[in-house]
């Protein structure tokens, strides 16, 4: 997790209710223009109080803890907090959030800060908070004059649990060990970047499944995330499932594939690479700053997701654009290529169901010239088409290609051109399994934007 849990059990507010009581002044005030009681948590969210403008804000509570320990807290406001027990400054955030964006959308990390609290003592927690202060040259937009602010709690004796040791120990007396990973929504979301090409936090995601593996060779991973991610333990596991964000739908959709009651038919929207070195943004990105300002060079042209991969040895990948597996065995057979025009172009393919279930595959068009120049891509993406076949059947599949669909740009006739010559026209299991190649002669011409 990204953030420890917000303050929610044995806590009361200045009337005895539990919950925790909250005072609003205007900027410069010392009165309250408004106080209320019963806050259930220890936050004053912004996106709940985006119309609190010009305002600096106190929550304050009677914490009681259940047990003695010492506790780990997080303090992060927009603009500058700070949180007292029992009087005493235990943390202050000096200045306004680095991240606004990713604080609005509760992806900011926070230093943990150390707290003894005996069980059954009282507490008094008093969180002080302002708008953020916009720096020389900053525009803060929808942010200006907003507050908001979180403290987090949770017990050393919670947060340093061995939870690596209970999965291996559970791991060995499994008959199959299910794994999920992945991003939550503070860890993946709007207006910010990942902090790493690894699972979160701090390789203990990575940890997890080389322990689980080492336990249980029959070790699955379901991964949830919606970026290409590193996976070091790819060697040691017998099966993999990306789910992406699937939605409420999540456990009875990942269900139904484990077992097979639906067949897996998804196709990779991206390239998995093995490692971050290997991204065409890989030394642009995130780009240099001049003061505050972030400036990003997209230096890979044109070459961004498989095209730069194709320039590549193929074990730099780990999955390429367009991989996906099935339950079931697809055979192609009878490709062809035939004109409609000199610009356009009808692909047809017969698609067998070679194995026992039903099931549906993406047929993927690629088209590159059969003399690439260094400026231009090998091949492009040029029609695609998903195609259920019932088990052992068959069916002849036609794709529409046009010119329009693998020219290239071209910057001194700002227009989409195609020179003449030779171009190969393949079907592909994916971006890197090519099964079968027509060359077929185009003629040149160009299009306008």
């Amino acid at each position: 997790m990204r953030q420890l849990p917000l303050i929610t059990e044995n806590v009361v507010d200045n009337e005895g209710k539990p919950g925790f009581t909250v005072r609003k002044y205007n900027v410069g005030e010392s009165k309250p223009y408004e106080t209320t009681h019963a806050q259930p948590n220890s936050e004053f969210s912004l996106l709940v109080n985006m119309d609190v403008v010009n305002t600096n804000i106190e929550l304050e509570g009677i914490l009681t803890p259940s047990t003695t320990d010492t506790y780990y807290m997080t303090l992060t406001g927009l603009g500058p907090s700070k949180v007292h027990i029992n009087g005493e400054v235990v943390y202050e955030q000096k200045d306004s959030i680095s991240d606004p964006m990713g604080f609005l959308l509760g992806g900011v990390s926070a230093p943990l800060v150390e707290y003894s609290m005996e069980g059954g003592q009282q507490y008094k927690i008093l969180v002080t908070s302002s708008p953020p202060i916009a720096q020389e040259g900053e525009d803060l937009g929808i942010l200006e004059g907003k507050v908001g602010v979180r403290l987090d709690c949770m017990s050393k004796q919670e947060h340093d649990k061995d939870l690596l040791g209970e999965a291996v120990a559970l791991a060995k007396e499994a008959d199959y060990a299910l794994v999920f990973t992945g991003h939550t929504t503070s860890w993946e979301t709007e207006g910010q970047d990942q902090l790493s090409f690894n699972l979160p936090k701090d390789g203990s995601q990575d940890r997890l499944i080389a322990g689980v593996a080492a336990a249980n060779t029959q070790t699955v991973i379901i991964n949830s995330t919606g970026v290409a991610i590193a996976m070091p333990w790819l060697d040691e596991i017998s099966g993999l499932l990306q789910t992406w964000f699937p939605g409420q739908e999540a456990g009875n959709s990942i269900v139904d594939v484990l077992t097979g009651k639906v067949n897996a038919e998804g196709a990779l929207t991206c390239s998995f690479p093995k490692e971050l070195t290997s991204a065409p943004a890989y030394g642009n990105f995130p780009g240099e700053y001049t003061g505050r300002q972030l400036t990003v060079r997209y230096a890979e042209g044109v070459f961004i997701g498989y095209r730069h991969y194709d320039t590549l040895p193929a074990e730099k990948l780990n999955f390429p654009f367009g991989f996906g597996l099935s339950y079931t065995q697809f055979d192609f057979s009878d490709f062809h290529v035939a004109p409609k025009s000199e610009s356009e172009w009808t692909v047809s393919v017969e698609v067998k169901n070679a194995g026992g279930l039903a099931g549906a595959v993406a047929l993927q068009i690629y088209v590159g010239s059969s003399k690439p120049v260094p400026e231009n891509p090998i091949k492009v993406l040029a029609a695609f088409s998903k195609t259920t076949v019932d088990a052992g059947e068959s069916r002849v599949v036609e794709l529409a290609v046009k010119a329009r669909d693998f020219a290239s740009w071209s910057e001194k006739e700002q227009k989409w051109v195609i020179e003449a010559g030779d171009y190969n026209f393949s079907l592909g299991r994916n971006a890197a399994d090519l099964v079968s190649t027509v060359k077929v002669a185009v003629k040149a011409q160009s299009e306008g934007p």
